[in-house]
């Protein structure tokens, strides 16, 4: 290990006694499986059948004799075993049950039968068997057989092979008739020829399996105990490696530690001087906006007051009335809440409703000239000569662009689209369709010929700057 600072770095020596270690114990586990899979395959190849049947096969057929006693047949091939549902009856009345099924390959008289070839001829001898099986699968119990595992077993249950021996003349006893009273060598009346043969039964635990066994053990402890070294050596060295880094960084981990402390100090002191200096400036601003929200209130009413001196009959004041109410449940919202959101956002929407109320007095202020000047001069007309009215006569029409923004009662400055929106709207309100009778529709023709005449002078000159 090299020191560095903030960086550790493993030397060329130390990563190649990692690699080894590494594939040492990959090496173990490679051995350990094939291990395991060795004694996997002899315990595969040394399970049994018991069952109460003499097997043999005669012309390729399997042939079971019932037994008094069980007798155990080798299994020679793999072992493979699944579960089978057998259902009796229908509808509710079905009755299942859920058993075992095996198969695999046993030695019947020397020969490899499989064991659905032993149980189709169990079931010609009255042995009821379940129908719809897997193809080669068999169930155990309905033989009354049973699995048995020699490894783990005490005694051989059959002899693995039969020693024949010749008899001889000596080997024969007769025993010698009986005589009568009479001196005639008479047999006795129940005395028959008896054959006895004993059968010497051995015990003989199983030593392979326990000698595997035994090898297996010590192999997997030895592996254990070589792996466990190897991992200690290699946490001894990297903990004198870290040891060793630490010792050459611990100057600088210091100063550094040092210098995050000052930092915290000087930042603390900052924020305590900077809180001392900000209630002053947020009252501050705090009544300014305040004042401003005050004036708002107060131009609020100046509007309302301009707009219902307005003729009831004219469509615009109803227009204006409409935009007054949400400008003052606006102003009502911003005064409700005014403590519960940032004061930049209240001073925006404060100057926000100022422009309205502005462009909305406006609009009235210019709405009252022109109808106090259409009523005088149609009384001045009638009085005069009692002649009809017209525009030419009537009404002054606008002469120059500032006359037309007066009349209309808008802003020089403002958009187009706003423009248009607001003499839409004038045209609204002063359409001769609303007009209550001949008088107030003479009026209304007038006010809709000036108030087209100002548009046309607006809208030709931005077309012209244009």
């Amino acid at each position: 290990m090299r020191p560095g600072v903030g960086k550790i770095e493993v030397a060329p020596e130390t990563g190649a006694r990692f690699a080894a270690a590494m594939n040492l114990h990959w090496a173990a586990l490679l051995a350990g499986a094939l291990l395991m899979q060795m004694m996997w395959a002899q315990r595969a190849h040394s399970d049994e059948l018991e069952m109460p049947y003499a097997c043999s096969v005669e012309a390729g057929q399997v042939q079971l004799t019932p037994s008094p006693k069980a007798l155990t047949y080798p299994i020679v091939s793999k072992h493979e075993e699944t579960a089978f549902s057998d259902c009796h009856g229908a509808g509710s009345r079905a009755a299942c049950s859920t058993a075992m099924v095996h198969r695999f390959q046993l030695s019947c008289g020397g020969v490899n039968v499989s064991w659905a070839q032993v149980a189709a001829a169990a079931r010609t001898l009255g042995v009821d068997l379940p129908r719809g099986m897997p193809n080669g699968f068999a169930p155990v119990g309905a033989l009354n057989a049973r699995l048995v595992f020699p490894a783990l077993a005490r005694f051989s249950p059959h002899k693995e092979r039969v020693v024949s021996e010749t008899l001889s003349a000596d080997s024969v006893v007769e025993h010698a008739p009986k005589r009568s009273n009479k001196g005639s060598p008479t047999p006795a009346a129940d005395e028959s020829w008896q054959t006895t043969i004993t059968a010497e039964m051995r015990n003989e635990p199983s030593g392979d399996a326990l000698r595997l066994g035994k090898v297996a053990g010590g192999l997997l402890a030895f592996l254990f105990a070589v792996g466990f070294v190897v991992a200690r050596r290699n946490l001894a060295e990297q903990l004198a490696d870290r040891a060793e880094t630490l010792s050459a960084s611990l100057p600088q981990t210091l100063r550094t530690c040092a210098m995050q402390v000052l930092n915290g100090i000087w930042l603390v002191i900052a924020n305590r001087m900077s809180l001392r200096s900000k209630p002053a400036a947020s009252q501050a601003d705090h009544t300014a906006l305040m004042n401003a929200l005050a004036m708002a209130t107060a131009r609020l009413a100046e509007a309302e007051l301009q707009v219902g001196s307005l003729p009831r009959t004219l469509l615009l004041r109803d227009v204006l009335q409409a935009e007054l109410d949400q400008l003052r449940a606006r102003v009502d919202e911003i005064g409700r809440s005014f403590d519960q959101r940032p004061m930049q956002k209240s001073a925006a929407q404060v100057r926000s409703v100022l422009r309205e109320l502005e462009r909305i007095s406006r609009i009235s202020q210019g709405a009252a000239q022109d109808t106090s000047a259409a009523r005088g001069d149609m009384g001045g007309t009638q009085s005069a000569g009692a002649t009809p009215f017209h525009a030419r006569t009537g009404i002054r029409m606008p002469q120059s662009v500032q006359e037309a923004y007066q009349t209309l009662g808008i802003n020089a400055e403002a958009a187009p689209n706003v423009a248009k929106k607001l003499v839409d709207a004038l045209r609204m309100s002063w359409h001769p369709d609303f007009a209550r009778d001949e008088e107030d529709r003479r009026v209304r023709e007038a006010r809709m010929k000036q108030i087209n005449a100002a548009w046309d002078l607006i809208k030709n000159r931005r077309e012209a700057a244009a």
